[in-house]
């Protein structure tokens, strides 16, 4: 084989490519690499999360999908439109799949953002905000009429 003065081998099928990594103490065994990314040998073991890690570590394989889904946790104690709606899932579709789908939620907001280049509106919401507010006042009158109360504005 052919050998530059870098360590590079000319292989028939796979051109230039790295025959050895050197001083990394996972990969003893010799490795073959793409100049680019690393691709470990399938004898190297890799170390276990142990402790605290294993407890941290959720599954979530993207950082934005985890951040999406700790906002969207987070909305439970939110005084808005969205915590109205994420309080609501929680209460129909349990805890999990409304961070999910609240996560999904916020993601589709998110990437209208990203690709209109505009700034977060809240007045948007806001006729959602009001339709949400009748359709609680609504509740409360039918469950004070079924009480046999009547219920008075305050002024």
């Amino acid at each position: 084989m052919d050998t530059d003065e870098h360590g590079w081998e000319r292989t028939p099928s796979r051109g230039w490519q790295f025959s050895q990594l050197q001083g990394d103490p996972l990969n003893s065994s010799p490795c073959w690499v793409l100049p680019i990314r690393f691709y470990p040998c399938p004898s190297v073991v890799r170390p276990r999360r142990s402790g605290l890690q294993q407890a941290i570590y959720t599954g979530v394989k993207s950082r934005v999908a985890e951040a999406l889904r700790l906002a969207a946790q987070s909305l439970w104690q939110a005084k808005n439109y969205f915590g109205d709606l994420f309080r609501r899932w929680k209460a129909r579709l349990g805890s999990p799949k409304a961070i999910t789908a609240m996560a999904h939620k916020l993601a589709r907001v998110l990437w209208h953002l990203l690709k209109f280049k505009e700034p977060f509106k809240p007045e948007v919401f806001a006729k959602e905000e009001e339709k949400m507010q009748r359709k609680k006042l609504a509740r409360l009158q039918n469950l004070a009429t079924a009480l046999n109360y009547h219920l008075v504005p305050n002024q």
